[in-house]
């Protein structure tokens, strides 16, 4: 681990370009109206429904193994060489000691792209989704922030995967990842979550690619935040649709006019889903109600004040505006 105001490697002005053109051109947000039923069987999400990759092309799974230690998290892909994450996945704090508990790094990772079926977890899967196909990440960038701010605060990562073909092996990959809400972008009400999180009943065991919809509410209360800006973004927690372990770093998604996935903030904290299930689900014998569970809501943290850092570390810059601002320090794993 060490500190660098460098450079994962850049998108190229070409690149950048084409990306201009497929999110900010004729950019208008909408709503996602969803059709499905919401009483399907849930596999993950707690309350989620399966669906094709194609779907959410950019979701994308993180696994991490090592010394018989697993642990996994969700992310979704900004280019076709970059992914947007949780910090927390890869370097975890102890809020009230304000100390760092574990750090992991970029090689006992891996990246599950390119199918809603996760090769180690075929139970959970759909007859219509594919299997998904891997790769390693290659360097991983957390701004300093994270360790020196509030928790639930600048929890962001972004990383380049470790190969050097495309991380999605379509004719236009660019056309198949997620637009970053920027610093000016108006953003919905609702939003779309996709993800390969676990069941609540086995809290180790990954499953297969679905989708909730969420709600945007007011955020409790935090503790002040002594410099940089509130980064919070939070979202209604239901008792039949929530998310859960595995989860952490799935995309908060919404569509614009032009038919355009943006990524308005990361998934960073939220009701640990095994609390809900035991109080909706009378054979787990449990005495606690459902009223006794607090649902204070998701937090996700808002792109439109990372989009410096992104830029920064990606290459994903659109306009001038970041020309003259001081550089953000990151820890690169």
């Amino acid at each position: 681990m060490h500190l660098s105001s460098g450079l994962l490697t850049r998108l190229g002005a070409d690149e950048v370009g084409k990306l201009w053109k497929k999110c900010r051109a004729r950019r208008v947000t909408r709503s996602v109206i969803d059709d499905k039923e919401t009483n399907d069987k849930a596999h993950l999400l707690m309350g989620g429904i399966n669906v094709k990759q194609s779907e959410a092309p950019f979701s994308v799974h993180l696994q991490h193994s090592k010394n018989g230690n697993e642990a996994s998290c969700s992310g979704t892909m900004i280019s076709d060489r970059h992914v947007l994450t949780a910090a927390h996945c890869f370097i975890q704090k102890d809020c009230a000691r304000r100390t760092v508990t574990q750090i992991s790094n970029s090689r006992s990772w891996k990246v599950y792209y390119g199918g809603g079926c996760l090769p180690f977890s075929k139970g959970a899967c759909s007859d219509f989704q594919q299997m998904a196909r891997s790769t390693n990440i290659r360097n991983i960038a957390i701004p300093t922030d994270y360790l020196t701010g509030p928790c639930l605060h600048n929890d962001v990562a972004v990383f380049l995967k470790c190969s050097t073909e495309k991380i999605v092996a379509f004719p236009a990959p660019l056309d198949e990842v997620a637009c970053v809400a920027q610093p000016n972008d108006i953003i919905p009400n609702n939003f779309t979550l996709y993800s390969r999180g676990s069941n609540p009943r086995q809290m180790k065991r990954v499953t297969s690619l679905a989708t909730i919809n969420v709600t945007r509410i007011e955020c409790l209360p935090d503790e002040p935040i002594r410099s940089g800006k509130d980064d919070q973004l939070c979202t209604s927690e239901l008792q039949e649709m929530n998310m859960c372990s595995g989860d952490s770093g799935c995309g908060l998604m919404f569509k614009t006019e032009n038919g355009q996935w943006n990524i308005a903030g990361v998934a960073s904290a939220g009701t640990d889903c095994r609390i809900i299930d035991m109080a909706i689900s009378p054979e787990n014998g449990t005495k606690k109600e459902m009223n006794e569970i607090s649902l204070d809501g998701s937090i996700f943290i808002d792109t439109r004040l990372h989009n410096q850092f992104i830029c920064q570390y990606t290459g994903l810059c659109f306009g001038t505006q970041y020309g003259d601002q001081p550089k953000i320090k990151a820890i690169l794993l």
